[in-house]
Formats: C-alpha cells, structure tokens, sequence
C-alpha cells in the first residue's frame, strides 16, 4: 500500500509557464504570458511609418510593465522593428507637436516687403533693437533667395500692398508686420509686432506674388 503523501513529500502542483522579463529596476520576474490580441486592422493601411494611437498606447502599456520588445511582439503579432518604431512614436509625436506653430516672426515678412517694394539700401523695417526670434522664422537661404527674385520683378508700392489686403492706411500693415512700433502713451518703452498669425501672413505673401509653400515656415 502506497503512503499517503505529507506536505513534506507532496510534490507542488506546476505553474504555467511565463517568460521571465526584465522590469524597469533591472531585476527579472515571471509574468503569465500574455494572450494575443487580434491584429490591428488599422495599422496596416497607414503609411509604414505611422500607426494608430491604440497600438502605441499598447506597446508603451507593455514596455512599462516589463516587456521586453521580442515578448510585445509576440503578443501584438508584429515584427520587433514595429514595436521599436511603436515605442519612439510619442518621443516623435511631441517633437512634431513642439514645432507646430500659429504665429511666425514678422522678421521675415519685413525683408520680404523691403525686396518687393524699395531699393537694395532701403531701411525699411530694418532693425537691430530686439533678439532674433528663431523659433519658426524663415532660414537665411529661403529668405535671400525669394528677395532675390522679388527684386527682379516689377517693383510694387507699400500702399498698393496695403490697399489690396484692406488696409486703408500704410501705417496698419507697417504695424502689423513690426516696422513702426504700436501705438502707447508717451514715454512707454516702443513696442512691435514681433510675430503674426500664418494665416495673415500667408496672405501677405500672397498679395507679394509668392505662395505660400515657397516659403519655408508657411
């Protein structure tokens, strides 16, 4: 007759198998595997460098609870190249977000008005008495070559501008692209517009005989 078995010599019943992973304090534990989802059935229509906001939201889920990147492959089906893009995406997204913007410098739309309208030593909106905004401006190179050819067009008039974007004064669109200062008490420090919507400027540009993608901030 077989002894009955004692909690000394029972033998423990087995767990299921789990992969161990590596948590993010760099020790390793077990986790029961996952169950795979259904394959994305968004994903795959999108251009192979993006991919929908679930599946990012899922990937970085996983990593953040101790995935490594071949385990998150194995459940979301997907090769590990796709899970790595997957989890630079929202580095990327703020990134891109960060380099939207609505409102642009008025530097380069002053350079561009002087081109079209006056002589190569016109001062016009010229000015040294504030820090170059950088954030969204035009690059040197876009500037120079698009004055270039406002040059070498036939020369238009800072009030035919004006007229023509509604202005009924010169003095309204010399303000509004920072070339006079606004209007204050006497006395108060001189205040410009140092930045303008895109969608004015784009109206400018327009009006200059330029398009709006010629110019590398619109």
């Amino acid at each position: 007759m077989t002894p009955a078995s004692t909690s000394q010599t029972a033998r423990p019943t087995p767990r299921p198998h789990a992969k161990p992973v590596r948590s993010r304090g760099g020790t390793r534990r077990s986790q029961p595997p996952e169950q795979a989802p259904r394959p994305c059935v968004i994903c795959p229509d999108l251009d192979p460098a993006l991919a929908c906001d679930t599946c990012i939201a899922n990937a970085c889920e996983r990593r953040e609870r101790g995935y490594d990147v071949a385990e998150i492959a194995r459940v979301m089906q997907i090769d590990t190249d796709r899970v790595w893009l997957l989890l630079a995406a929202p580095e990327a997204i703020a990134e891109l977000e960060g380099l939207k913007v609505d409102t642009v410098p008025t530097e380069g739309l002053r350079a561009l008005i002087r081109a079209a309208c006056y002589p190569a030593n016109a001062t016009f909106g010229a000015r040294d008495d504030v820090e170059r905004i950088e954030h969204g401006r035009m690059s040197d190179e876009n500037l120079h070559s698009l004055a270039a050819l406002l040059r070498a067009s036939t020369p238009r008039t800072l009030s035919a501008i004006a007229a023509e974007l509604g202005y009924s004064q010169v003095g309204w669109l010399s303000r509004k692209v920072g070339a006079v200062p606004k209007p204050g008490p006497p006395g108060r420090e001189k205040q410009y517009h140092e930045t303008i919507s895109v969608e004015e400027a784009s109206k400018i540009v327009r009006v200059l005989g330029l398009a709006p993608a010629q110019v590398d901030w619109l």
